[in-house]
């Protein structure tokens, strides 16, 4: 997911445990925001002043693909392909294995639940 720091009310944090710090989106880098990008993990919260994100990629066990989080937030980084500046809060999951899969069909999950916030 990609989001725009032109738009309002851009009040963004994110969350991955209960033990890993809460967040800011807020186009600065930090340590922790590097750190994120480190988390074996198939899920993550973002919460806003209106809404809250809950995102998994469910990946079956016998599945060979691994998962880390990804979180880029730079607000002066070029965001490719389309090269505009800026990444602000551009978080996912990055996968790698996937050259251990075979021909057979199999299905990976992506899931974001939205919950409007009162």
């Amino acid at each position: 997911m990609d989001w725009n720091n032109q738009a309002e009310n851009n009040e963004l944090s994110i969350q991955c445990t209960k033990e890993y710090p809460d967040m800011p989106i807020n186009g600065l880098e930090s340590a922790n925001k590097t750190a994120f990008n480190q988390i074996k993990g198939r899920s993550f919260s973002l919460t806003g002043s209106k809404v809250n994100f809950n995102v998994a990629l469910d990946i079956p066990d016998d599945f060979p693909i691994q998962s880390t989080l990804y979180l880029r937030d730079a607000i002066q980084e070029i965001d490719p392909p389309e090269n505009f500046p800026g990444q602000f809060g551009n978080v996912g999951f990055k996968t790698t294995g996937w050259e251990n899969i075979s021909s057979q069909l199999y299905h990976l999950n992506f899931t974001v639940c939205v919950e409007s916030v009162k």
